[in-house]
């Protein structure tokens, strides 16, 4: 059945239907959670791992597998519910506020302390959705809206005081997800606005932009807001004043124009030509898979042909060792399919070119007919 549904997520998503070939995705990674599956685990973010830190209130954080998506798209239905925190006894509430997805059963925080965590996804088997499941009956004492941490204050990001904030920011150099590729491209995670600065003050004249808002992103350290597209755009603007030279924002889509052994072919050309007018900057939320598979799809157009030394390169920014090695959500693989064919990729690690060790009979390559390959034999 995993391989039919497969191919219907498959044609959805070559027909430009990506909502709904990504709603199909999280059906199939459920269905496999109920099989015998040793290689799925509970919902967490394959790229950054178990995220650390203090926690919200007193349980762990647990982020859900980053599909490259909005979180927009997550499915809500009528009996979702938004609730601020009860306490043990249920008699009043605490600071933080959920909202649970009855279709997709996990909770995701809204908001907390100086919006420490929040974007952040609970799914079941973890502390908190224990715990805020054993309080069930006190959600609707403690009614919530659904809006995001200091959403309102986005709009005043460059006026009155906010504004001498922004001005006063000094740049910041990016940390350790950072990597210059080219002669004079940059690839992160979510930067800062204080980083932001740096890059555009060592000369980013392009900022490429592959993920959401919301949980798709983070809050800044400077500011206390969300870096939502509108903020980064606005910095952008206001940057090309401070230096006289306009600097172009870019909300790029990862998933257009599917093509078995090309990837993306939308997104990837879209990304190039750009990036051939300037120096830029190819971000997404944690900089691994969305910005893998643009940055290894320019160093490949770029004369980079060896297709096993730009996989090491990638992995070692993120986790499709385990992600594509192990896993069943193909999302990941079809990412790497724009530099390294997948079809040549399953063929490597069969004759052991891909360090077999780590790699073993990944599940895609079962399913490359229904991704839309053809047997080369």
């Amino acid at each position: 059945m995993l391989i039919e549904l497969v191919k219907i997520a498959n044609d959805l998503d070559g027909r430009g239907l990506v909502k709904e070939a990504d709603a199909l995705d999280r059906l199939l990674l459920k269905i496999s959670s109920t099989e015998d599956n040793p290689f799925q685990t509970e919902y967490y973010d394959e790229e950054s791992g178990m995220v650390s830190g203090e926690e919200p209130g007193s349980t762990e954080e647990i982020r859900i597998q980053d599909y490259g998506k909005d979180p927009e798209e997550v499915v809500s239905s009528d009996e979702d519910v938004v609730f601020h925190e009860p306490k043990p006894d249920g008699s009043d509430h605490e600071s933080y506020v959920f909202k649970y997805y009855a279709i997709e059963n996990r909770f995701k925080l809204l908001k907390s302390r100086k919006c420490r965590g929040v974007g952040t996804y609970f799914a079941e088997g973890s502390k908190t959705y224990n715990k805020l499941m054993s309080l069930r009956e006190h959600w609707s004492k403690f009614p919530a809206e659904d809006i995001g941490c200091n959403r309102s204050d986005e709009s005043d990001v460059f006026s009155g005081r906010q504004l001498e904030k922004v001005e006063a920011l000094a740049a910041k150099a990016p940390g350790s997800q950072h990597g210059k590729f080219g002669s004079r491209h940059h690839r992160y995670e979510q930067p800062t606005l204080a980083e932001l600065k740096w890059f555009i003050e060592n000369g980013v004249r392009n900022i490429l932009r592959y993920n959401g808002n919301g949980g798709d992103t983070e809050i800044d350290p400077d500011l206390g807001i969300s870096i939502s597209t509108s903020v980064e755009n606005k910095f952008a603007n206001y940057m090309s004043g401070v230096i006289g030279e306009k600097v172009n924002f870019y909300r790029l889509s990862a998933h257009d124009g599917y093509q078995a052994g090309s990837g993306y072919v939308g997104s990837i050309s879209r990304a190039l030509s750009i990036m051939d007018g300037g120096s830029s900057l190819i971000h997404c939320h944690h900089g691994a898979d969305r910005t893998g598979m643009i940055v290894g799809a320019y160093l490949k157009s770029k004369g980079a042909t060896d297709t096993k030394a730009l996989w090491e390169y990638t992995v070692g920014f993120n986790s499709w060792e385990r992600n594509i090695c192990r896993g069943i959500n193909f999302g990941y693989a079809k990412y790497l399919d724009g530099f390294y064919p997948l079809d040549q990729w399953c063929e490597d690690v069969k004759s052991g070119e891909l360090a077999q060790n780590r790699c073993s009979n990944p599940p895609v390559c079962g399913a490359l007919g229904a991704l839309g390959f053809r047997s080369r034999e």
